[in-house]
């Protein structure tokens, strides 16, 4: 993606974003970037998944919007601080891959996550479509795809759907959107997003998911998680 159609910015919990100049939309809330990834996707996706858990198969993880690669560093922290014999397969759809030294001046591997300055490089420099081992319990595979295209995946047992919002990417969240995620999801699998728009809910039950709206992160009221029948 052109740099130029990128800003970084300072947001509320001392972290920082990137905004889309091109379109006026950021890719984490203004309130704070880190304490939205983690409330929407880590405490009520992962971390949910993780407790429930009771067998040794691997986790597979399908991440729509790879971008500054906050959520899959973030999914990492959480392995690392829950050992155990437990592996997360990360897949991870991206369709205008951010550039590293873009990504570097948002400074995210300092305080807690500073132990991880190489691995997050190592994401980013991962080539696309080629499983990486980041360490013995996370494998990675970035597909450069989007939503809808027709790329196999392994169904997933969580999707973290960061898309931009319904304004700027009204087709990832309509119903045809979310019939794509309802295949993709493994019975009793799940999805959380930060996005609670009436139309977007009424989309996941039209194709037949339970829908479930919990406290949003600080400055949104909802978040959803949505869930597929056994």
């Amino acid at each position: 993606m052109a740099e130029h159609d990128l800003e970084v910015s300072p947001t509320g919990d001392g972290s920082f974003t990137l905004r889309r100049t091109d379109l006026d939309e950021p890719y984490h809330s203004a309130r704070g970037a880190l304490q939205e990834s983690r409330h929407v996707f880590i405490d009520a996706g992962l971390s949910r998944l993780f407790a429930e858990r009771n067998d040794s198969t691997p986790v597979v993880l399908l991440e729509m919007g790879l971008g500054t690669g906050l959520n899959a560093l973030l999914t990492f922290d959480f392995l690392k601080r829950h050992p155990g014999s437990l592996q997360l397969h990360y897949h991870a759809l991206e369709t205008r891959p951010l550039d590293w030294p873009v990504i570097d001046r948002l400074n995210y591997c300092r305080n807690d996550l500073a132990e991880y300055s190489e691995k997050f490089k190592r994401l980013h420099d991962a080539p696309w479509g080629i499983p990486v081992d980041l360490d013995e319990r996370f494998k990675l595979w970035k597909w450069n795809a989007s939503w809808n295209d027709p790329i196999e995946l392994p169904p997933a047992d969580l999707v973290y759907y960061d898309a931009f919002g319904p304004r700027v990417q009204p087709e990832l969240w309509d119903e045809s959107a979310m019939r794509r995620l309802a295949e993709r999801l493994r019975p009793d699998g799940s999805m959380v997003t930060y996005c609670a728009q009436g139309a977007f809910k009424r989309a996941l039950k039209a194709v037949g998911l339970q829908v479930i709206a919990l406290p949003g992160p600080p400055g949104k009221r909802e978040m959803i998680r949505a869930v597929k029948d056994i």
